[in-house]
């Protein structure tokens, strides 16, 4: 048993408490914490804190770090992401080990990892890091739908079978056709796993559903999207993709930066 203490140290109910002994074995197993009350090992300058989780990375995307310019928005962001990958094509496996590190070092005990392809997997199995990975899926046009979700399966059963936990979900609400919605919905359902979804990033994407315009419109209407049309309009970003949520289990929307907070508290009792 090792038992140390430090200046402070953060609580499961988030208060910093002076005074505090944390006791754990050689596997990390805390047997104790709560006011000290023995000689400690070790007194630690500083505070002390749980691990930390990520709930939102690109693992497979490290190596394109600083290649891709800020302050752009979502629209700029979406066509500079593009042509980065066409510039740095990965997999980059150092990239990954290096950025898989530094997580670790920073004190990041999980990840919440987007994966479109299995770049990561490799490196996941030997992480110490506790991975789940999020299949992410989009089909702009109607007709890359049984693509997109054959795609997804396939990436699903490499996780599977590299012993990962995964599960399929969907990109955007405006990136995501009703049937792809639909299939990722049923597949969530059937095999009772996790949804992630990114969700009003920017002030563009309720410009989109609202209003039929906006640059982020007008970059989807030139990638060629077909389903818009079949959406209720105007309408809120969430509207368009509560009706898909899940019958059980939890969804992580990522950004979440521009829902208004009467739109949030109304669905938030309601997922």
């Amino acid at each position: 048993m090792k038992r140390i203490s430090a200046d402070l140290m953060l609580t499961p109910t988030g208060e910093l408490v002076p005074g505090h002994q944390l006791t754990f074995d050689d596997r990390g197993t805390i047997h104790y914490f709560g006011p000290i009350k023995e000689d400690v090992d070790e007194h630690v300058t500083g505070t002390i804190s749980p691990g930390f989780i990520n709930t939102h990375c690109h693992l497979e995307l490290s190596h394109l770090e600083n290649r891709i310019p800020q302050k752009k928005g979502l629209h700029g962001f979406i066509s500079d992401f593009l042509q980065a990958r066409k510039n740095y094509p990965s997999p980059d496996f150092d990239a990954i080990k290096n950025a898989d590190r530094s997580m670790w070092q920073n004190g990041i005990m999980a990840v919440a990892d987007i994966c479109n392809t299995s770049d990561s997997f490799i490196v996941k199995k030997e992480s110490k890091i506790v991975y789940h990975s999020f299949i992410e899926l989009f089909d702009i046009r109607k007709t890359a739908t049984d693509e997109a979700y054959t795609n997804g399966l396939r990436l699903y059963d490499n996780a599977r079978a590299s012993h990962l936990e995964a599960s399929l979900t969907p990109h955007a609400p405006y990136s995501v056709s009703d049937e792809l919605f639909s299939r990722i919905a049923a597949h969530k359902n059937a095999n009772d796993t996790l949804w992630s979804l990114h969700n009003q990033e920017s002030s563009t994407e309720n410009e989109l559903f609202e209003n039929h315009e906006g640059k982020l419109y007008e970059l989807m209407q030139k990638a060629g999207v077909d389903f818009y049309g079949d959406i209720p309009f105007p309408t809120e970003s969430i509207q368009r993709s509560f009706r898909f949520f899940p019958a059980n289990g939890n969804i992580l929307l990522v950004h979440n930066t521009f829902i208004r907070e009467k739109i949030c508290s109304f669905y938030s009792q309601k997922i």
